[in-house]
């Protein structure tokens, strides 16, 4: 059954009509919690890697970093010289 003239009317007038998007709200960011001792070399080169990881990835990322003391029994002032 063919089209009539106004179907086809509406038909063109539908299609012409731009498309209008709708901007979706953005997620909440994923919180990280490191907990990492705030002297050792090793937590460091973390913390850089995973604060470059959370830059780059087009996910919200809120990283949140907590202090844990390896030694707690190291007096203030002093550096560590204990080899294993």
């Amino acid at each position: 059954m063919p089209f009539s003239d106004n179907q086809s009317k509406e038909n063109q007038q539908t299609q012409q009509q731009p498309l209008t998007l709708t901007a979706l709200p953005s997620p909440p960011p994923i919180e990280v919690i490191v907990i990492s001792d705030y002297v050792c070399a090793w937590c460091y080169i973390g913390k850089q890697a995973i604060t470059l990881a959370a830059k780059r990835t087009r996910i919200p990322i809120k990283l949140i970093f907590q202090p844990y003391v390896i030694n707690p029994n190291t007096p203030p002032g002093s550096t560590f010289t204990q080899t294993f």
